[in-house]
């Protein structure tokens, strides 16, 4: 049995959770933490501040949403995915609306609920 978690620019059915917001999820963390001016993040990379958030804002210039993480983690030195790991955790500490995390939380209790129901 599984369920899935989907883009929230992606359309859920049974068994399926959609993230928070309209668009891919790099465009929603990104521009979240943009407009919160980039909380924290310097201290979560070790990066002074003016060099990451102009990396990150380059990157934002990309049309490819895809490619973004990995052109920061190209500047930075770390991988797509440690950029995205550290970006995604400290979205959803400074960004994550309460009823947004709670919604999450109680569709994924549901779901699995649902599935141990079948067993």
């Amino acid at each position: 049995k599984s369920f899935g978690i989907l883009d929230g620019d992606k359309e859920g059915g049974e068994g399926c959770l959609s993230l928070p917001g309209k668009e891919a999820p790099e465009f929603v963390v990104y521009n979240d933490l943009k407009e919160a001016n980039w909380p924290n993040l310097s201290e979560r990379f070790g990066i002074g501040a003016g060099r990451l958030f102009t990396y990150l804002e380059e990157a934002m210039l990309e049309p490819d949403h895809h490619k973004w993480n990995e052109k920061v983690g190209d500047k930075i030195l770390r991988s797509a995915t440690s950029v995205w790991e550290i970006l995604a955790n400290q979205w959803c500490k400074a960004c994550l609306k309460e009823s947004d995390r709670s919604l999450i939380v109680n569709t994924l209790n549901e779901l699995l609920f649902w599935q141990e129901s079948k067993l």
